[in-house]
């Protein structure tokens, strides 16, 4: 009986403290700087986008593996969404299920679907928008573990008021 009752606490305790997340909109950084130089090996391969973001891939070096081996592409941008971003319980509850998987990555809501592209993870936080399509992944554990390793390098540098 213990074991249950110190277990239910801890939940709880994880759960009041999301509750309280926020990040207030203040003007993005400079959004190249957010990408990190590498990601399980793979180097950044930087790009712009006309929108004024950024993107970023990290490939493995060989054709041979491009082909097989999960691969990521990133999209960092300003947040167009002036409702989200703020209240992490209201993304939540903007990515709910079905449509979408919600994880917590770097302590920050991250939604996740099945895009024709790949497996996309968005994250919405303070003013900016950060996107990491895999590609080549599982629609599973694998894409996960690949976006995790971006985001929680990413998602901790966004400033938050």
């Amino acid at each position: 009986m213990r074991p249950i009752a110190v277990t239910l606490l801890l939940l709880s305790c994880a759960v009041a403290a999301l509750d309280g997340q926020a990040c207030e909109k203040v003007p993005p950084p400079f959004l190249p700087s957010l990408l990190p130089e590498s990601a399980r090996g793979m180097e950044l391969r930087l790009g712009t986008d006309p929108t004024g973001g950024c993107t970023g891939m990290y490939r493995p070096a060989s054709a041979a593996a491009r082909l097989s081996d999960p691969w990521a592409m990133v999209s960092i941008k300003e947040n167009a969404d002036p409702a989200l971003g703020e209240d992490a319980e209201a993304i939540r509850q903007h990515y709910a299920p079905p449509t979408h998987t919600l994880f917590t990555m770097a302590g920050w809501p991250v939604a996740m679907r099945e895009a024709p592209l790949g497996d996309e993870f968005v994250a919405l936080k303070g003013s900016v928008c950060v996107t990491v399509l895999v590609k080549n992944g599982d629609h599973g554990e694998v894409s996960r573990a690949l976006a995790e390793v971006l985001m929680e390098k990413i998602l901790p540098q966004i400033p938050c008021g």
